[in-house]
């Protein structure tokens, strides 16, 4: 009788510190794949979001481009002086126009980078992970490359260029090795993995594609 309760409270010890075992990890592993996922979505949204105001700036950059070769064009067959001076004017009007729109589309390109460069930073100080990210001008075209207001256009491989990945540590207890009298020395270090990237139809920006690590969670229970 005794031996029959000795190996009943043995299976039941061997069960809760399964199921402690199970609670942890998956506890750990939900945590930093929340962390994980709100970081490179929340990012994601930010980017989006800039592009687009960037693309809405193709217009007016087009536009201009066009108004300065018909200035050009005017001051070069300008009749008389008058005319020469009011093409002028024109031209430097134009000019000015362009100087202005160049610093918004080259302030929303910084502010991407800038966003990504942060949250790198912040990556690695609150969770001691990495950050992967290409910057923004591997991502975009620009027509004409000589102009000083070009259009931007989303490269054929946006979407793939565009994933931001994201690695951080996880902290697992080991199933065969554990001693959960002393779970610090059986801590073992892997890593969740987790991505986003911005689909697109007909250069227009549309949902933000998250891709989850279930390798992790198979190598975190099992």
């Amino acid at each position: 009788m005794l031996s029959l309760n000795l190996s009943i409270l043995i299976l039941i010890l061997i069960s809760f510190f399964s199921m402690t075992y199970l609670y942890l990890n998956l506890s750990e592993f939900n945590r930093k794949q929340k962390i994980c996922i709100k970081a490179v979505t929340k990012l994601q949204q930010k980017h989006r979001d800039s592009l687009k105001k960037l693309q809405k700036l193709n217009p007016l950059a087009k536009s201009l481009r066009i108004e300065k070769r018909l200035a050009e064009n005017s001051l070069k067959t300008a009749p008389h002086p008058a005319a020469k001076t009011a093409a002028l004017a024109w031209l430097k009007s134009v000019r000015l126009r362009q100087s202005s729109l160049k610093g918004l589309q080259k302030g929303i390109l910084k502010a991407i980078d800038l966003s990504t460069l942060q949250q790198k930073s912040k990556a690695f100080i609150k969770h001691q992970s990495r950050l992967k990210a290409l910057n923004v001008s591997y991502i975009l075209t620009k027509k004409p490359k000589t102009s000083i207001t070009p259009s931007y256009f989303l490269k054929d491989s946006f979407t793939k260029l565009k994933t931001i990945e994201m690695n951080i540590p996880l902290k697992i207890i080991p199933e065969k090795k554990s001693n959960f009298f002393k779970p610090n020395k059986n801590i073992k270090r892997s890593h969740y993995k987790c991505s986003a990237t911005i689909t697109t139809k007909n250069q227009k920006l549309t949902s933000i594609k998250i891709i989850a690590d279930k390798h992790s969670l198979k190598q975190l229970v099992f």
